[in-house]
């Protein structure tokens, strides 16, 4: 192994290619964009087909499953100084397929569900603010996996959304002096009572 890698260094140096290139962890992947196997798990877990998870095609019987389970900790809550709220990674899994936290499913059909997937993708290889302001104004001050959540939940596009917490009274409350929105912040926002909350608009069909 260390004669192979001893070759592909070499082989790299003659031409011109840095070696932590060639030692570095592939990407992560992206939550939105799930493989086959991914889609296929995630409607099992909840006795459907990938064709219902997927959404409607245009064409034919709208077959497409609108409701999911609620995720554990919607709505969001405050019980003393912690924040009961879903959880990121099933946050993320539902977000993924179109659903929010309430376990309504936003992007009901294939269309909509594509083209989120599409515009998350530019954000995510935006390569400077204003490119990211030519697809979604505001979307810089969001992380990227923030934006994307928001994008696959229906928040963006839209109104920006606050750097939030919880104030001492339970409710939502922007966060002065702060700018760059998380993930958690997102799944705060989208995690408000009452359940079906929908933000800026209706579901995309």
């Amino acid at each position: 192994m260390d004669q192979v890698l001893a070759l592909v260094t070499k082989i790299a140096a003659k031409l011109g290619i840095a070696t932590d290139a060639i030692d570095a962890p592939p990407p992560a992947p992206l939550f939105w964009l799930p493989s086959g196997e991914q889609i296929k798990a995630f409607a099992e877990k909840f006795g459907l087909t990938v064709d219902q998870v997927l959404g409607w095609d245009g064409t034919g019987e709208n077959t497409a499953q609108k409701k999911l389970p609620p995720l554990k900790g919607f709505p969001i809550a405050k019980v003393g100084d912690a924040i009961v709220r879903p959880s990121t990674p099933e946050a993320l899994e539902y977000a993924a397929h179109g659903y929010r936290p309430d376990g309504s499913k936003w992007l009901w059909t294939r269309a909509a569900l594509a083209s989120a997937r599409a515009l998350a993708s530019s954000v995510h290889s935006a390569t400077s603010e204003e490119e990211l302001d030519s697809l979604i104004p505001g979307v810089k001050f969001m992380d990227d996996e923030a934006a994307s959540f928001a994008i696959m939940t229906g928040l963006l596009p839209g109104n920006p959304i606050p750097k939030i917490d919880l104030d001492e009274n339970g409710s939502l409350a922007p966060i002065a002096g702060q700018t760059a929105v998380t993930t958690a912040d997102a799944i705060l926002y989208v995690s408000q009572a009452p359940p079906g909350y929908t933000g800026p608009g209706v579901g995309i069909g």
